[in-house]
């Protein structure tokens, strides 16, 4: 795993010190990738994307009511690992909370801000690459992954040989679907057509959208204990007569609207082979579906974690 440091790489003296893949970005439908080893996450990464990125974060604290995880930490938190840390938003806050700790974020792009907590530095690196952290971790975190990892089994091996003795780890994630408990999910026909194509081809380029529900066991396997997976049902729309869930549901609507061209647009062309016209007219015919108070649709959010177990 080569690491570099987000803000050095966005300093003028890092050009002739890193390669330019760090620096430099592609352009695609309209949208802004990453250039770092190009085509291993199909979702864009420029300000629209960011401004999703960090709703999503606050869906996630209003669902947990303002705390930032569900696992029980250890007695000791001195390094703390966000993998996948996109805007860095929960790295930061996890910083702020716990300052006596030491927060790593690691992600594909360096969007991350550079005023942050004096405890919290940022890397540039495709956590799927060998580990080689000068330091094991004893809290280990990533969030909204499924579909971008290839091998979770490997990841989760080296999660465990790089977290401390009765260190920890969580997962938080959705599920690749919009589901319903009154049956109006069967009159969404483009809401079910897209999330078809797109675990399709997610599938195809063996980075499945559709795993999370198969991460607990996956855990366990690497040798993890006290595994759990907190799912919570989040409303998609206002649709719910508690107020809270109302609330939430607005939210969910807005990140769901604005997370359909991000999902869409590299799997349906860059794997599928739509034209802009196919996907354009399909994402107008689902905006209308979620847009239908008619239509009760909801998706699950996990929170599976574990415990690296002690020799005692």
């Amino acid at each position: 795993m080569e690491l570099y440091d987000a803000e050095t790489i966005l300093s003028t003296e890092a050009e002739s010190r890193y390669s330019p893949s760090l620096q430099s970005y592609n352009f695609e439908n309209g949208r802004r990738y990453h250039a770092y080893r190009d085509g291993s996450y199909m979702m864009p990464n420029d300000e629209k994307e960011q401004e999703r990125l960090d709703l999503a974060h606050h869906i996630f604290k209003m669902l947990l009511r303002g705390h930032l995880y569900r696992v029980r930490l250890p007695q000791s938190l001195r390094h703390v690992l966000d993998f996948g840390t996109g805007t860095g938003s929960w790295a930061i806050d996890f910083a702020d909370v716990h300052p006596d700790s030491h927060v790593v974020g690691i992600d594909l792009s360096p969007i991350q801000p550079s005023n942050i907590p004096p405890n919290c530095r940022f890397f540039v690196d495709d956590i799927e690459s060998p580990w080689t952290f000068d330091s094991k971790f004893d809290f280990i975190h990533g969030r909204g992954m499924a579909g971008s990892i290839k091998d979770w089994n490997t990841l989760f091996h080296q999660a465990m040989e790089n977290l401390n003795e009765n260190g920890v780890i969580e997962l938080q994630e959705y599920e690749a679907v919009y589901k319903s408990d009154d049956g109006t999910l069967n009159r969404a026909e483009a809401i079910k057509t897209w999330q078809q194509k797109l675990n399709e081809a997610s599938e195809r380029v063996g980075q499945p959208m559709n795993s999370v529900e198969t991460l607990k066991a996956r855990l366990e396997r690497a040798g993890f204990v006290d595994v759990r997976d907190d799912a919570y049902k989040v409303p998609v729309g206002p649709w719910p007569k508690d107020r809270r869930l109302k609330e939430l549901g607005y939210m969910m609507l807005f990140h769901c609207f604005e997370a359909l061209e991000a999902f869409t647009l590299a799997p349906f062309t860059r794997v599928l082979g739509w034209s802009s016209d196919e996907m354009r007219q399909l994402m107008e015919r689902v905006k209308v579906e979620l847009s239908s108070a008619r239509n009760h649709l909801y998706v699950v959010i996990h929170f599976i974690h574990g415990r690296k177990p002690g020799k005692s």
